[in-house]
């Protein structure tokens, strides 16, 4: 499966050193906005050699998408960019951001979020400590409800 991502997971999975986790999925997908959010505004900071070293080994591609500018006045240039390229190429998308969430899933994308990496991860044997890895996002600056959170828990339990 491919995905498209916006900027927070990129930034959370190298936070928490986990950023390799991304080529479980065939491709990664970020658009131009992403990249200059992530490599060059924030440069020097997580995420930002991660990024540039998958771009280099060639599974995360750029791509320039145009969106609609109601669409990014809503959101975030990242945001609306990586939603946008999502669509256009019938991709699930990964992305935290809730009103973004919320609008990817009013455009039937499929979405899902850092903590739903964790997981897949997870299923398919890639980590073997779920808890520990969702302390570490939360402990990065994740916010999960305490709900799902508690749910998902007794879950793997």
């Amino acid at each position: 499966m491919s995905i498209v991502s916006n900027s927070s997971p990129l930034i959370l999975l190298a936070k928490i050193g986990r950023f390799n986790l991304l080529k479980q999925y065939e491709n990664v997908f970020i658009p131009n906005a992403v990249y200059i959010e992530v490599c060059i505004h924030g440069k020097s900071l997580p995420g930002s050699d991660e990024v540039k070293r998958a771009i280099h080994e060639g599974w995360i591609q750029i791509r320039k998408v145009k969106t609609l500018p109601e669409l990014e006045f809503l959101l975030g240039r990242g945001e609306a960019e990586a939603i946008t390229l999502a669509k256009s190429l019938n991709f699930p998308i990964l992305i935290d951001d809730r009103k973004g969430r919320i609008l990817a899933r009013k455009m039937n994308l499929t979405v899902f979020g850092t903590l739903g990496v964790l997981v897949n991860a997870y299923n398919h044997g890639l980590i073997e400590d779920l808890e520990s890895e969702v302390q570490k996002l939360v402990n990065a600056g994740i916010r999960i409800s305490p709900v799902l959170l508690r749910k998902l828990m007794e879950e793997i339990k």
